[in-house]
């Protein structure tokens, strides 16, 4: 007879106001008999326990027993509870509370009231116990080993920071060579462990009084666990396992130690000399954890934050939490309350949020101007150029569009926000998306082809927008009207305005960037000529006679000037090349038009593009994007003999 045929199937009673449940061991030496009490959260003197930890996969379910019922919990859960109740050595409250159990996770309206209490049940627990897993029984059998050696991985970080570049694969010191292949997958358990990249679990963490990690039946000390997260570029090491085998280290995809930092910003808030709020707070939180963390359903991406919130700032907070509220709603109502509550004219983080609203993948009946922060994973982030290559930049080059003070408010359409700026120009020609790189590993056919459409889509604007072209007089049919532009205009825009390449640090040179296109002129002549071959023979037709030497590719290596600019032109990957009717051009993301509007607002750090919403009898507007427009990132707008208006986003 299963548990399942012993036990009735579990019930829930409903809670009363400010009422917990919490978990409890039973009787039974197996860890999977608990009591269920219900408990106020005001009540004095209560202790209790609460666990983070990742739900998993839901597809696979364990019985368990809970007050004399059946109740089913997913895989990670059943394999932690007999852990957790042997947990603290003695240190325990007994009483924990779980999420999966604690919660009835079959009632949305208890769900929103549980989430409401999460800021004051997390403050309120003694301790929170983070469950990372057991891992294979080969790597938990290694763990008191791994845990030990993490001191180790924060020397070997250490020692590494201090060498020599040309140094940095040397072998690792001494105490990490040589061991066990099941000792390095479990130090890289703990480091890189799903937990860190979950949402929920960045409230929980940041809010607890004191956290320690379990794995299996072994405490990790938070600290010590942070420093080697820290410390973890092991990409660049080079170690031999116990085998003779090189450890294949691979280059972490997440910033794992996000959750620290953000544990480290919740505490300097609840400190009463710093001048951090809590949309300060959020603002942070969340351009830290966007696209660094996931999550089943969209609405968790703001749910998930939402503890962080003190209840009676929930309250006021305008965001409508209940069941039946759309993730659309959610985020425009999050996202108002962190622009309405964040001076953009003092905070280096309200222009950053505004532009995560503009990536290639939205769900529907967002406003333009609101993220869609379920998008904003980072196989997203090339969509994103400008903010990358701001963080390259030295600080007295870093754009700054406009220098003017801004208000923001809410304006008279549903979702909503107006914005003070100027409209510089309009869009007049817009040129095709740069040709999308091949897979890194084809060397064949595609890469020949995809050099020889580089150099093309790079002639082919070069021709139609430089001053040294054919005068531009729009007597052409499908030829709008513009003002050309010099070629250092075109190549400043087209890096926009940073020159350095990002590895090596090496500066592209005017020279360089003036002989890039003959060069590319060969190569392509080269690529057509092996394009045609390799037709040729699938015809079964004889080859011609090269076109021109072989030699010309070596002008594209590695390191040589024509590959960094290659390497910077990748940048525009997803971007859009435009020209304005008053002689500005610019870059925005891909999908902006002829009729668009050049745009600069108060305090911006970049122009944007917008887009006039027809039908409306006053000027509305979408966003399209950030943009690089030259001579517009150095408020130069200001100057400008163009009145500040209100500008009203949709």
């Amino acid at each position: 007879m299963t548990v399942s045929d012993e036990y009735p199937a579990f019930v829930y009673t409903a809670l009363g106001n400010n009422e917990i449940r919490l978990l409890s061991p039973s009787d039974g030496e197996d860890g999977y008999n608990w009591k269920l009490q219900t408990v106020n959260l005001d009540a004095p003197n209560l202790e209790f326990d609460a666990l983070s930890y990742t739900w998993g996969s839901q597809k696979e379910t364990h019985p368990i027993v809970c007050n004399g019922q059946v109740l089913h919990v997913h895989h990670n859960l059943y394999s932690a509870l007999p852990f957790l109740a042997q947990r603290g050595k003695g240190k325990s409250s007994g009483m924990i509370w779980v999420d999966a159990v604690c919660i009835n996770q079959t009632d949305d309206v208890e769900k929103i009231v549980q989430i409401k209490l999460m800021n004051s049940l997390y403050r309120r627990a003694k301790q929170v116990y983070v469950w990372l897993g057991c891992g294979t029984p080969e790597e938990q059998a290694q763990m008191p080993n791994a845990i030990a050696l993490l001191p180790q991985i924060i020397e070997e970080g250490k020692r590494r920071e201090s060498l020599p570049t040309s140094w940095k694969t040397e072998e690792v010191a001494p105490p990490l060579r040589n061991l066990d292949p099941n000792l390095w997958n479990a130090i890289m358990y703990l480091l890189r462990n799903p937990w860190y990249f979950r949402v929920w679990i960045v409230q929980e963490a940041a809010l607890a009084a004191d956290v320690t990690f379990l794995t299996g039946a072994h405490e990790v000390d938070a600290e010590i666990l942070k420093t080697a997260i820290e410390y973890d570029k092991m990409a660049s090491w080079k170690a031999t396992d116990s085998n003779g085998d090189p450890v294949r280290f691979t280059t972490s995809s997440m910033d794992n130690s996000t959750v620290f930092w953000i544990r480290e910003l919740v505490a300097e808030r609840d400190t009463s000399h710093l001048k951090l709020n809590t949309p300060g707070l959020l603002l942070r939180v969340i351009l830290l954890m966007t696209r660094h963390h996931a999550c089943y359903l969209p609405q968790d991406r703001v749910l998930g934050m939402l503890g962080l919130v003190r209840e009676h700032e929930l309250a006021t907070a305008g965001i409508d939490l209940h069941a039946d509220t759309s993730f659309q709603t959610l985020y425009t109502q999050f996202t108002t309350y962190l622009f309405l509550n964040n001076d953009p004219n003092e905070t280096q983080f309200w222009w950053p949020l505004f532009d995560h609203a503009f990536t290639l993948l939205r769900c529907n009946d967002l406003p333009s101007w609101v993220p869609d922060y379920h998008h904003q994973t980072r196989e997203f982030d090339h969509v994103c150029t400008l903010p990358r290559i701001v963080d390259a930049m030295p600080k007295s080059r870093r754009y700054q569009a406009s220098g003017t003070r801004t208000t923001v408010k809410v304006g008279s359409r549903t979702g909503s926000l107006v914005l003070q700026g100027r409209i510089i120009d309009e869009v007049v020609l817009v040129h095709p998306p740069i040709p999308k790189r091949p897979n890194v590993d084809d060397n064949g056919e595609a890469a020949t082809a995809w050099m020889a459409q580089l150099a093309r889509w790079e002639e082919d604007i070069a021709s139609k927008i430089l001053e040294y072209g054919v005068e531009n007089n729009g007597t052409k049919e499908d030829q709008p009207v513009f003002r050309r532009i010099p070629e250092d205009t075109y190549w400043q825009t087209i890096c926009m305005h940073h020159f350095e390449d990002l590895a090596s640090g090496a500066k592209i040179t005017k020279e360089q960037l003036h002989a890039y296109r003959s060069v590319m002129k060969q190569v392509r002549t080269w690529c057509e000529w092996k394009l045609e071959q390799l037709e040729r023979v699938a015809a079964g037709l004889e080859e011609l006679p090269p076109a021109i030497d072989e030699a010309v590719l070596q002008q594209i290596g590695p390191a040589t000037p024509t590959q960094n600019i290659i390497t910077k032109m990748m940048f525009l990957t997803d971007r859009q090349l435009f020209n304005t009717t008053e002689g500005f051009f610019g870059v925005v993301i891909r999908g902006v038009q002829p009729g668009d509007l050049v745009c600069v607002f108060n305090s911006a750090t970049t122009p944007h593009v917008l887009r006039r919403v027809p039908g409306e009898d006053s000027d509305v507007y979408e966003v399209v994007g950030d943009a690089y427009v030259n001579d517009l990132m150095y408020c130069q707008a200001d100057y400008l003999d163009i009145a500040v208006r209100d500008i009203e986003l949709v």
